[in-house]
């Protein structure tokens, strides 16, 4: 049986609190050799919150989310025997460090230091290349996090704009399982119901609690709705996928994201607003008009993309969203899981229609 067909509901162990990090020693007491696999920024965030872990050996990622780069990081985690690593940033960092614990078969854990993804949460990386940073594929791997730590003190100051981003990327767990659910023939089993089950709780989170998070992390303070939300980022976002499977990772929105990777002034464009334009383009795909009006305007409210322009993509570029088109309605990619027969041209029109509502 291939990993990707096994239902896996998250992590070994999450755990949220307000000084969730304290929790580290405990997590890892039972390994030789523990090493940390960071970002600079992440690094700086961490260890002024929690300087009493400047003995653990720290190593860090060059930014590609790359197979090269995991190579070189686990010839390095090898000369001194590591066992054990912990990811401490954001998505990019966590799935570095999923291929990097593969590529030494050693387990793993995760501390966030950023809102703006459930990669800690699944045994999926998304990969690029290293040259130039276009989008590969999705991965699956047989080991989970041994832990997640979501310490929401750390995180009360974390980046906003991440935040937006991850309220982006996980507004799309919703419109994507109920995409891939409405297109299919099949009978849904009763994971994948479960699965799309969550999704509706994630989506009913952030209706009622994405305002009152955004208003105290902008003070860079914890309160129940942040807390909340937070979770639904990082760890349910991670369930609907594990339970769902096929029925729901990804479909349009992560289709068309992937698709972006190809031009080179959308890098600099988060992840979570890539998606959150993409959700827009699936659902011009399903005729889903009112909901894109109604999107639109909640989304200019959370400062996610509603147009190309956001996106540094202009609509009059026709190469551009020729070559997009291409690469989101190609067989390898999972925007067929919503329209099975849909054609470059189809999505051009989707697109040129969100852009017209």
């Amino acid at each position: 049986m291939a990993i990707q067909e096994a239902v896996r509901a998250g992590v070994n162990q999450y755990y949220g609190g307000l000084q969730a990090v304290h929790h580290l020693p405990e997590q890892i007491e039972n390994y030789r050799q523990a090493v940390i696999i960071t970002g600079k920024q992440s690094s700086k965030a961490f260890f002024d919150y929690a300087p009493e872990y400047q003995y653990l050996p720290v190593f860090y990622y060059d930014e590609t989310c790359s197979w090269e780069d995991a190579t070189r990081l686990s010839e390095e985690l090898k000369r001194i025997n590591a066992d054990f690593i912990i990811g401490i940033g954001g998505g990019k960092i966590a799935d570095t460090v999923k291929m990097t614990a593969h590529l030494l078969d050693i387990p793993f854990g995760f501390i966030p230091t950023l809102i703006s993804n459930c990669a800690a949460s699944t045994p999926l990386a998304v990969i690029y290349t290293q040259e130039t940073h276009e989008f590969i594929e999705f991965t699956p791997f047989s080991r989970i996090a041994e832990f997640v730590l979501v310490d929401y003190t750390l995180l009360s100051k974390s980046p906003f704009d991440y935040f937006l981003a991850g309220i982006g990327d996980t507004y799309a767990k919703y419109y994507e399982a109920r995409g891939i659910l409405q297109a299919t023939s099949k009978r849904t089993p009763a994971y994948a119901k479960l699965g799309f089950a969550t999704s509706k709780v994630i989506l009913e989170i952030l209706n009622t609690s994405a305002e009152g998070a955004i208003s105290a992390l902008r003070k860079n303070e914890v309160n129940e709705e942040f807390q909340e939300v937070v979770d639904a980022i990082i760890a349910l976002s991670g369930s609907v996928g594990g339970f769902a499977l096929e029925y729901g990772r990804v479909a349009g929105a992560h289709a068309f994201h992937n698709a972006l990777s190809l031009v080179k002034n959308t890098h600099s464009v988060l992840h979570g607003k890539k998606v959150a334009y993409g959700i827009l383009v699936q659902l011009a795909v399903e005729k889903d008009f009112d909901e894109i009006k109604r999107l639109k305007k909640l989304f200019k409210h959370f400062d996610l993309p509603t147009s190309l322009q956001s996106l540094h993509l202009q609509i009059e570029n026709r190469a551009e969203l020729a070559k997009i088109a291409a690469f989101a309605v190609s067989e390898k990619e999972t925007f067929r899981l919503i329209k099975p027969d849909i054609t470059a041209e189809e999505l051009i029109c989707a697109i040129e229609k969100v852009e017209e509502l």
